[in-house]
This record gives structure tokens, C-alpha cells and sequence, in this order.
């Protein structure tokens, strides 16, 4: 199911440049539509996104796998934060 702008009938996140997280329990989360990885770490990771940046922090941190539109986070994950660009 997707969120859609009832003007023009496209995705939220196309039309306002968002990005889309899906978190899996505490053990993954799943990114879309981010610009870069800024860090990493084994406890903190930090990507870019459009108009904010997302921080993880957690214990056991590792990239499962990344592509330039989504990428899968895996570990422990304590805490997901979004600070402005």
C-alpha cells in the first residue's frame, strides 16, 4: 500500500524527496531513496538523505547490502535518530 498525493496520484515519498525506512524488529532496518553513507562504524552509521540525516546507533552494526536506492542494515539497533542537513 502507498501514500499517495491525491493531486497527482504518485508515491509521497517521490513527489517531497523522501527517503522510506521499514524497520524489522530491532535487528534490521530497510532504507530507500537516501543520497549516501556518510559513516560507519560497528555502533553508529550515518546516511544522508534529501533533507535530514539518519543516525543508528546500536551494537554489531554491518551493511547487509546496499545498491544506489535501498540499502539493509543489520545488528543491534538501539536508537535511529533524524537531524537536519
Amino acid at each position: 500500500m502507498f501514500n499517495v498525493d491525491n493531486d497527482l496520484d504518485m508515491p509521497r515519498d517521490v513527489i517531497h524527496g523522501e527517503c522510506l525506512c521499514q524497520i524489522i524488529g530491532r535487528n534490521e532496518i530497510v532504507i530507500e531513496n537516501y543520497k549516501c553513507i556518510k559513516s560507519i562504524t560497528d555502533t553508529d552509521i550515518e546516511i544522508v538523505c534529501k533533507k535530514y540525516k539518519i543516525i543508528i546507533n546500536g551494537t554489531g552494526l554491518n551493511i547487509k547490502y546496499y545498491n544506489n536506492q535501498s540499502m539493509a542494515i543489520g545488528g543491534y539497533i538501539c536508537e535511529i535518530s533524524f537531524l537536519q542537513n
